[in-house]
C-alpha cells in the first residue's frame, strides 16, 4: 500500500530546504567576512614575531660581542689593536652559534669631552729595569745597573698607536783610574785620568730593526751623561717594542803630564736610580697620549658590533667608551666607562 503525503505538506518541505540553504550561504558569507581578516591578522602576527625573534636574537648576539670585548677592557687589553690583527668577528656566520655574523669596528681616535678622570693629567712613568727585572726569574744580571763595554740592556714595552714614549737614561761617572804604566820603576806616576761616559739609547721594532729618528749617541767628561729621545707611535702601529740601552764607552787618553803615562778609562758605566717624577738626572720611560698640551692616561673607543644574516643587515650596536687608564698601563685595574649606547634596527 502507497501512503501519499499531501501536496501542501511537500509544498513545506521544499520551502524548508530552500530557508536551509539560504541560510547557509548567509553563514558562511559571515564566516568568510570575519574569518578573513582574523587568517590575515594571524598571519600578519606571526610575520610580526618572526620579525621580532629575529632582531631581539640579532641583539643578543650583538650584545655577547659587547660583552667580550668590554671584558677585553676590563684585562687592559688594547681592543683596537687586537681586532686589528686578530678580528674579534672570527666565527664567520656563526656567532656562538645564533646564526648570526658579527662584525666589529672599532675606532680609538675620538676623545669625549668628558671630565678627565682623576690623575689622567700625569705621565705614566715606568721602570725600564733598574729595580724590577724583566724576566719571572729576577736574574740581576738583567737589571739596567753597571754595563760593561759593549753591553746591552733591552727593555721590552708594549705600546699603543697615537701615544707617546720619552726616554730618559743618566750615567754616573766611573772613578778615575789612575796611572797604568811608567818607565822607572823608582818614579810613581800621580797623573789623573779624566771621567768618561759614552752610550747610546735606541727603540727597536719587535723583530730587532731600529725605529727610525730613536737613535741617541752621547759622550761626556767629568760630567753625568744624560740621553734622552721622544718619539710618538704612529696610529696603528701598537704592539710590542724593545728599548735598547748600549754601553759605547771606549775611552783612552794619553796623558802629557809625566813621560808614558798611559790613562785607559774604565769601561764600564753605571745609570743612575729610577724616578717616577721625571727628574732629569735619573733613568726612566715614560708613556701617554699627549693632546693639547695635556697627557691623557686614558683611551677613549667607539665601538660598532653589527648584526648580519643572509647577507642583510639586522641591527648595529654603538657604544661609545672611555677605558682608565687605558692600554698604556695595562697592568692597573681598568675602570670603565659608557656614556653611549646605541642601537640601530635596519
Amino acid at each position: 500500500m502507497v501512503i501519499r503525503c499531501p501536496r501542501k505538506y511537500r509544498t513545506h518541505v521544499k520551502a524548508k530546504k530552500g530557508q536551509i540553504l539560504i541560510l547557509t550561504i548567509i553563514v558562511m558569507a559571515i564566516g568568510l567576512i570575519v574569518i578573513s581578516p582574523l587568517l590575515a591578522y594571524l598571519d600578519s602576527s606571526y610575520s610580526q614575531y618572526l620579525h621580532e625573534l629575529n632582531r631581539t636574537t640579532a641583539y643578543y648576539a650583538a650584545d655577547a660581542m659587547m660583552e667580550n670585548i668590554l671584558n677585553d677592557l676590563y684585562r687592559g687589553v688594547d681592543i683596537y689593536n687586537q681586532n686589528e690583527s686578530t678580528p674579534y668577528n672570527q666565527n664567520g656566520s656563526d656567532y656562538l652559534n645564533s646564526g648570526y655574523n658579527i662584525s666589529v669596528a672599532i675606532n680609538n681616535s675620538i676623545l669625549y669631552s668628558l671630565p678627565t678622570p682623576q690623575g689622567s693629567s700625569n705621565w705614566s712613568y715606568l721602570d725600564p729595569g733598574i729595580t724590577i727585572c724583566d724576566n719571572s726569574s729576577c736574574d740581576t744580571s738583567k737589571l739596567l745597573g753597571s754595563l760593561a763595554l759593549g753591553a746591552t740592556h733591552n727593555y721590552s714595552i708594549y705600546l699603543v698607536g697615537g701615544n707617546q714614549v720619552q726616554v730618559n737614561w743618566a750615567v754616573e761617572n766611573v772613578a778615575p783610574p789612575v796611572c797604568g804604566f811608567t818607565l822607572w820603576p823608582f818614579y810613581r806616576c800621580s797623573a789623573t785620568c779624566s771621567n768618561h761616559s759614552e752610550g747610546t739609547i735606541q727603540m727597536l721594532y719587535q723583530n730587532g730593526s731600529p725605529v727610525a729618528g730613536t737613535a741617541v749617541n752621547g759622550s761626556v767628561t767629568n760630567a753625568p751623561l744624560t740621553l734622552n729621545f721622544s718619539w710618538s707611535v704612529p696610529e696603528g702601529a701598537s704592539g710590542n717594542y724593545t728599548i735598547q740601552f748600549k754601553n759605547t764607552n771606549s775611552y783612552s787618553k794619553y796623558s802629557s803630564t809625566h813621560w808614558a803615562d798611559n790613562c785607559d778609562g774604565n769601561d764600564s758605566v753605571v745609570s743612575t736610580v729610577f724616578s717616577s717624577s721625571g727628574a732629569t738626572d735619573h733613568t726612566w720611560v715614560r708613556v701617554g697620549k699627549e693632546i693639547g698640551g695635556e697627557v691623557y692616561s686614558y683611551q677613549d673607543y667607539m665601538i660598532t658590533a653589527k648584526a648580519r644574516r643572509a647577507n642583510q643587515d639586522v641591527l648595529s650596536i654603538i657604544a661609545y667608551v672611555r677605558q682608565s687608564p687605558g692600554p698604556i698601563t695595562w697592568w692597573k685595574d681598568q675602570i670603565i666607562e659608557i656614556p653611549s649606547w646605541q642601537i640601530i634596527y635596519y
